[in-house]
């Protein structure tokens, strides 16, 4: 249990479901308080005590100010913000690219970051941390995706940036990189690109690709994040952290 994010008010975009509603009850354990940010409802009908949930889009600047500004009112100011939402598209090769396609996987994952930056930083307190959501994917290369992986490489030069602009501020700017995590969304994935094919078996394959041969858990990616998050790891920033078990 971590015991240093009593009182601390967080933001996090993306946390109705998956890694992001996994940041919220460790972080909640923890003592934290927030303000969640997605486009869909938590799936949890009882929030945790301190926790608040508002529709907001990241490609929305507007609303995303407006969401964080009037949480602030209240709360006083924020000391983590966790830039998590975003978006896997569908697999297909470079020949399949459409710029539609292109362009909503762009500004959700890097565009989204900058704006949940940019409405979160008026409210920023003094020491406080950024952590972004980034990937493997981040220097790991796929051909099945290539929007996606062009993708979080962009997101990664922005947390190196955005650490080097911020760092004045006392503001730490770090990123998370999980590899296959096995959560709905993958799973959902796994076993759309291999019909007919055991989805445990697909996994097990997966995870003989990795040093711990298994996959890693949400819950190690949101342990992870809220390291970052916490004065743990006040001397780190700029820095995107693998959690993957080690993919080979």
């Amino acid at each position: 249990m971590f015991t240093t994010l009593a009182g601390k008010r967080f933001v996090i975009t993306g946390a109705a479901t998956g890694i992001g509603a996994e940041v919220v009850r460790k972080a909640a354990a923890a003592g934290a308080v927030g303000l969640i940010l997605d486009l869909v409802k938590p799936l949890s009908e009882e929030l945790p005590a301190g926790w608040s949930y508002q529709i907001a889009d990241v490609l929305d600047l507007d609303s995303l100010s407006h969401a964080v500004t009037t949480w602030c009112i209240e709360s006083g100011g924020v000391d983590a913000v966790v830039a998590n939402a975003g978006v896997v598209p569908p697999w297909g090769g470079i020949g399949e690219q459409t710029a539609a396609n292109w362009d909503r996987v762009f500004d959700i994952n890097v565009r989204g970051v900058l704006f949940t930056l940019q409405a979160t930083l008026p409210h920023l307190l003094s020491n406080s941390s950024i952590v972004v959501t980034a990937s493997m994917n981040s220097w790991k290369a796929d051909g099945n995706i290539s929007s996606y992986v062009a993708s979080k490489h962009a997101v990664a030069g922005l947390v190196k940036s955005a650490a080097q602009d911020l760092g004045r501020h006392g503001i730490r700017v770090n990123a998370v990189a999980p590899g296959p995590i096995p959560t709905q969304a993958l799973l959902g994935r796994v076993a759309t690109r291999n019909p007919g094919r055991p989805l445990t078996e697909q996994l097990s394959i997966m995870g003989e690709q990795t040093a711990l041969k298994r996959l890693a858990t949400v819950e190690e990616v949101a342990n992870t994040v809220i390291f970052l998050a916490s004065v743990l790891s006040s001397g780190i920033t700029g820095q995107i952290i693998p959690v993957d078990c080690g993919v080979l």
